[in-house]
């Protein structure tokens, strides 16, 4: 299995991004301003010098503080945590905002590795997450909020089998094999949103992985389920903060570590 850490740097001044999820691990380091989120309940400040850190598939949103906000972003694939970690479990952070120099530094070093293609980069980035989930991390996190399998999980499988097709609740409480009203109360409480806030979210995450590929903007609205390069448009800069042709438009080229 191959599995890609993707780079994101972007910069805002009083911008609100509303509740979304991401299928991977989100890391950022904050290089300048301030700003906060709020995620499984709890609200979370953080400003320059910090790490900020979001389970995959969890429900949050942010907004830039009054000085706007700099940062970089790693979104790693649990199959990457699991190889730097060698273990099948799943660990879990109870402090989502750290003050950490040492995390800050090494996850910096791992962006600007992916950023340049460095040549020890796989190196780079086993350092910067080993020392941050040893760290910082513990434990298994629970996959599902009530015993039950994870609906969340099940979701996202079919959303990426049915990516480029209408996906209503109904198509996905009959594939589950629950009552629509049985799967958004099991969804809610698991994820922390909607089914459909995490399929949007979910499409435009894989818009973002074709645009860096150089797919066209117009074929990756279609792949990934929106109507039209609009309706795409209007997501992506939704949850993003920007176009999809000003993500184009970065002067980084997002890099991959693979991981076999």
């Amino acid at each position: 299995m191959l599995d890609a850490v993707k780079t994101l740097a972007l910069a805002f001044d009083g911008y609100r991004f509303p509740r979304h999820a991401h299928e991977h691990w989100s890391i950022a380091v904050i290089d300048g301003g301030s700003g906060s989120f709020s995620c499984s309940g709890a609200g979370h400040q953080f400003a320059s010098g910090s790490v900020t850190v979001l389970h995959p598939a969890e429900a949050h949103d942010g907004a830039a503080g009054p000085a706007g906000i700099r940062y970089r972003s790693l979104a790693v694939p649990e199959a990457v945590i699991k190889e730097v970690l060698g273990t099948d479990g799943t660990p879990s952070f109870v402090n989502r905002v750290l003050q950490d120099d040492t995390a800050y530094t090494r996850l910096s070093q791992a962006h600007c590795a992916l950023t340049g293609n460095h040549p020890w980069m796989q190196e780079v980035i086993a350092d910067a997450l080993g020392h941050l989930f040893g760290a910082h991390a513990s434990g298994g996190r629970s996959q599902a909020s009530d015993g039950h399998a994870s609906v969340v999980a099940a979701v996202g499988r079919y959303v990426d089998e049915s990516l480029g097709s209408p996906i209503t609740l109904a198509d996905l409480a009959a594939h589950l094999e629950l009552s629509p009203a049985a799967l958004l109360r099991r969804f809610r409480a698991e994820a922390g949103m909607a089914p459909y806030e995490y399929v949007v979210s979910r499409r435009v995450d894989v818009a973002q992985g074709l645009l860096t590929r150089g797919v066209p903007i117009s074929a990756v609205a279609m792949h990934v389920g929106f109507a039209d390069q609009s309706h795409l448009t209007r997501h992506f800069k939704r949850l993003v903060g920007i176009t999809p042709g000003d993500y184009l438009r970065r002067p980084a080229v997002s890099r991959s570590f693979k991981t076999d």
